[in-house]
């Protein structure tokens, strides 16, 4: 695992001068330093992080980069106290901060904003990060702010914001095992007061878990995601942010063993069923901040649309005339009923 880089204080180097003359006293210039200011807002307000109140957890567009954080797995593994498990499929991700946790299926502990925005769906918050400028962890409860589903704290995600210049860039990554990942941007004004920008980004893996049984690959993936982003500055007061978010993410799914020891990876994976574990989430979010005399006013409005479908073998996960049922009273019911041999179960899930 990395470990976590601490941008808090970044100390540019400075350099003593000692100057001599032969028939002089020696003169020296003082040494000079200066702190990179980290800004953050996850209160709804903008401050130093040196300065928050809060225990906050920052990282900067060159964290990121540094880091190779791609994943929300990548960024809270560098968070002291927050912990995320990814079970069978990909929207059934569990968050812990500060020993809070979730049950299957739930809502999260934490509260997911995505440019001010509250992610509605926890099944979105597992996805690919790209083109991003800062992530936010505050961990503690955050209700005043977030509301009811911030019991275990908050998690602020920016996006990079249009520039006010075009600009462009194509990222190639080839990984370990038989794949590669493509990530995008393109960006620049449209008018005087309008800007986009696009990103996007396609990971093509296949897998490198092998079946035994099936002689296949239990985890390929292929997931696209993507994002275009319109900011209008209608007058110096009035702001609009438009955002739509798309994802299409394509891979397997309940490819477990069954052990005596639950940390035991030297077994073979052996199902007789793949699975299937698809998802596909379409986000539209419309932010308005008016500026008067008297404060901000701030508008938010947001649809969420996904569909995820999970299918996979059921327990204990082994081939049908290996199959737990076999040698159970149900399993002798169920080949009673269908005048099979021998039985297994698959299990389904459509979200």
């Amino acid at each position: 695992m990395k470990k976590p880089v601490n941008l808090r204080n970044h100390l540019l180097n400075t350099h003593v001068l000692l100057l001599c003359a032969s028939l002089a006293s020696p003169v020296v210039v003082a040494q000079t330093a200066s702190l990179e200011e980290v800004v953050v807002t996850a209160r709804k307000r903008t401050e130093s992080l040196q300065d928050s109140p809060v225990s906050v957890r920052a990282f900067t567009a060159a964290e990121i980069q540094s880091a190779g954080i791609e994943s929300p797995q990548d960024f809270i593994g560098l968070t002291p106290n927050v912990t995320l498990v990814q079970t069978q499929n990909a929207g059934n991700a569990f968050i812990t901060m500060r020993g809070i946790t979730q049950n299957r299926n739930s809502e999260m502990s934490a509260a997911v904003l995505v440019d001010g925005v509250l992610m509605s769906n926890p099944a979105q918050f597992n996805q690919p990060l790209f083109d991003i400028e800062q992530i936010e962890v505050l961990r503690g409860p955050q209700g005043a702010l977030y509301g009811r589903n911030a019991i275990g704290g908050a998690i602020t995600i920016v996006s990079k914001a249009p520039s006010e210049e075009l600009e462009a860039n194509v990222t190639v990554t080839a990984v370990d095992d038989p794949g590669y990942r493509v990530k995008g941007v393109v960006s620049g004004p449209i008018t005087d007061t309008l800007r986009y920008r696009v990103a996007g980004s396609y990971t093509d893996f296949d897998g490198n878990i092998d079946n035994e049984y099936l002689d296949k690959e239990t985890n390929p993936v292929e997931d696209f995601s993507g994002r275009v982003r319109l900011l209008w500055e209608a007058s110096d007061s009035l702001t609009a942010d438009l955002r739509v978010s798309y994802g299409d993410l394509d891979t397997k799914a309940l490819y477990y063993t069954i052990g005596d020891e639950a940390d035991n990876t030297s077994l073979d994976v052996r199902n007789n069923n793949l699975g299937t574990n698809e998802r596909e989430f379409v986000n539209v979010a419309l932010k308005l901040d008016w500026e008067t005399d008297y404060g901000t006013l701030i508008s938010v409005t947001a649809y969420d649309d996904l569909d995820e479908l999970l299918t996979g073998d059921g327990f204990n996960f082994l081939p049908r005339e290996e199959s737990f049922f076999n040698f159970d009273p149900f399993g002798d019911f169920i080949k009673f009923l269908t005048g099979d041999d021998i039985t297994d179960l698959s299990q389904n899930q459509y979200l």
